[in-house]
């Protein structure tokens, strides 16, 4: 499983931590959540998850966060 964290804007709460991840099969987004508290600080755990077959990289190979919060929607 491939994680990648960025922060996506909402008109009524601001700034909020979403996720992407890569895997190969479904997981609940309990077991995530799980997941997430045991490594992350309380405001780093994501309020949305979302399952993509890849995530997509810039021409120089680095991830640009603001391309995965505009194609989250």
């Amino acid at each position: 499983v491939s994680f990648f964290f960025y922060k996506m804007n909402n008109k009524l709460s601001g700034e909020r931590v979403c996720a992407q991840y890569v895997a190969n099969e479904r997981i609940e987004e309990s077991e995530l959540r799980d997941w997430c508290s045991r490594f992350l600080a309380p405001h780093q755990i994501p309020m949305e998850f979302k399952q993509v077959g890849k995530i997509e990289k810039l021409q120089n190979g680095k991830i640009s966060r603001n391309q995965l919060a505009e194609l989250h929607i």
